[in-house]
C-alpha cells in the first residue's frame, strides 16, 4: 500500500510539473498559430494600405472627368469647358454642368484632380441634345433648330480674319460645333464668314464685336448666332440663304452697310429673337425678289426685338409667312412693317412709337396682290395703320404678352455695341 501510494504520488508530481512547464512557456502549437495570425493580419493591412494608395494615385492622375448622363456622349471637362457657359443666358447651365462634374463621377475629387480641371486651355467638351449652345426649344418657326448641340465646344483664341483657332476656321469645320470665346475681343473681318451645318456661334459672357463683314448661313441647316455685337459692316450683318433652322438671338446691330438681317431664297424655319437694332436703315428682309414665288415656303418669326430709330424693314416681307410678335418700335423713319407679293403677316402684342412717319405700314405695294396683314392687341401710341390688305393669319405659336420695358431690357447684348 505504501509502495502504491508512493508511485501514485510520483506520477502526480511529474504530471503537475509538466503542466506547470506548459503554462510557463506557452503551448508551441498556440504560439505558432498566434504568430501566423499576426503575420496574416499585418500582411492584409499592408496590402490594404498599398491598394488604397494605388487607388488614390490613379484617381489623382485622371486627366478628365467622365460624365455618365443617360445615353449622352462622355465628356472631357477642362477649365475652359467649365467656363464655357458663362454669360447671362448660360449661368444656370454652367452651374448645372459644374455640379455634374463633381456629383456624377464616382471617383473622389482630390486636390490634384481639381488642379487639373482648372488648368489652362480648352480643348473639347461634348454636350447632349439639351446642352449649351442650343438644343432646340427656341420660340417660333426656328423652334427645331439645334445649332451645334451634341458637338464639340471650341474656343476662338485668335482674333485674326483667318487661320487656325479663328472664328472663320471653326465656322468652316465639318460636324457639330459650339463656338465660344474666352475674353472680350473685336474681330475685323476681311470678307463674310460662312458657317457650315450644325454650328452655334455664342458670345455669351464676353464683349464680342464682329466688324468689317458679317456672318452667313448659305445652303446649310441648324445654325445659331447668339449674343454678338455686329457693327460697321460693309454689307449685310447676318444672312441666311437657301437654309433652314436658323436662329439669331440676343445680338446687337449698328452701323450696318446694307441689311442687318437678310433671310432670302427659300430659307425657312427662322427665328429672330431678342435683338437690338440701332439706327439701321434697312433692318430685316424676308424675301428679296419680286419674282421668286418659291419664297412662299419661307417661314420667319420676328419676336421680342427692339427696333431703335431704324429706317424701314422691321421687317420687309415678300411671299413669306412671318409672325411679328412682341417687338418694340421706337421712332422709325419711312415705315416699320412692309409686305407684298402675297405675304402673310400676323403682327401682335407690339408697341409702336412713331417717328418720321406716323404710319406703321406706310407701304402701298401689297394692296392688291393677295398680301394679308393681321394686327392684334398692339399698342400704337398715336401711330396709325393704312388699311392695307387686312385679314386673318394663323401661325403655330402663341405670342406671349410682354411689357415694353422687359422687351427693351432683354434685347441685344448687355454692353455698348
Amino acid at each position: 500500500m505504501a509502495a502504491s501510494h508512493s508511485a501514485f504520488g510520483a506520477d502526480t508530481m511529474i504530471l503537475l510539473f509538466f503542466v506547470s512547464f506548459l503554462l510557463l512557456v506557452g503551448s508551441p502549437v498556440s504560439s505558432v498559430a498566434s504568430a501566423s495570425t499576426v503575420e496574416a493580419e499585418e500582411g492584409s493591412g499592408a496590402h490594404r494600405k498599398l491598394r488604397i494608395e494605388r487607388q488614390q494615385r490613379e484617381q489623382e492622375e485622371m486627366p478628365a472627368v467622365q460624365m455618365n448622363v443617360g445615353e449622352e456622349p462622355k465628356a472631357e471637362m477642362t477649365s475652359a469647358a467649365l467656363n464655357a457657359a458663362e454669360g447671362s443666358h448660360d449661368s444656370a447651365l454652367r452651374q448645372r454642368r459644374t455640379e455634374q462634374v463633381f456629383q456624377r463621377n464616382s471617383a473622389p475629387v482630390t486636390r490634384r484632380r481639381l488642379d487639373a480641371l482648372s488648368g489652362p486651355l480648352l480643348l473639347v467638351q461634348r454636350f447632349g441634345s439639351s446642352g449649351g449652345g442650343g438644343g432646340g426649344g427656341y420660340f417660333g418657326y426656328g423652334q427645331s433648330t439645334s445649332g451645334g448641340a451634341g458637338g464639340e465646344v471650341v474656343y476662338v483664341t485668335s482674333y485674326e480674319d483667318s487661320g487656325i483657332n479663328t472664328l472663320r476656321y471653326f465656322c468652316g469645320l465639318s460636324g457639330a460645333k459650339i463656338i465660344k470665346f474666352q475674353e472680350d475681343c473685336t474681330i475685323a473681318l476681311k470678307s463674310r464668314v460662312e458657317c457650315t451645318n450644325d454650328k452655334t456661334v455664342d458670345g455669351s459672357g464676353y464683349q464680342v464685336r464682329i466688324t468689317g463683314w458679317g456672318l452667313s448661313a448659305n445652303r446649310v441647316s441648324n445654325v445659331v448666332f447668339r449674343n454678338l455685337c455686329v457693327k460697321n459692316t460693309r454689307l449685310d450683318g447676318i444672312t441666311a440663304r437657301l437654309s433652314s433652322n436658323i436662329v439669331i438671338e440676343g445680338c446687337s446691330f449698328s452701323g450696318i452697310g446694307d441689311g442687318a438681317v437678310d433671310i432670302i431664297t427659300h430659307s425657312s424655319g427662322v427665328s429672330i429673337l431678342r435683338n437690338h437694332f440701332m439706327g439701321i436703315l434697312k433692318t430685316i428682309l424676308a424675301g428679296n425678289s419680286d419674282s421668286d414665288s418659291g419664297d412662299k415656303s419661307m417661314t420667319v418669326t420676328v419676336a421680342f426685338n427692339h427696333f431703335d430709330n431704324c429706317g424701314s424693314r422691321q421687317p420687309r416681307v415678300r411671299f413669306a409667312t412671318v409672325h411679328v410678335c412682341a417687338n418694340v418700335y421706337s421712332k422709325w423713319g419711312h415705315y416699320a412693317i412692309g409686305a407684298s407679293k402675297g405675304a402673310r403677316l400676323l403682327v401682335e402684342n407690339c408697341f409702336f412709337h412713331s417717328g418720321g412717319n406716323e404710319y406703321v405700314n406706310n407701304f402701298h405695294e401689297g394692296e392688291n396682290d393677295g398680301t394679308v396683314i393681321d394686327y392684334r392687341n398692339n399698342e400704337y401710341n398715336g401711330a396709325k395703320l393704312l388699311l392695307q390688305s387686312l385679314g386673318s393669319v394663323d401661325v403655330p405659336n402663341s405670342c406671349p404678352a410682354k411689357s415694353e420695358s422687359s422687351i427693351t431690357s432683354e434685347a441685344g447684348v448687355p454692353y455698348a455695341c
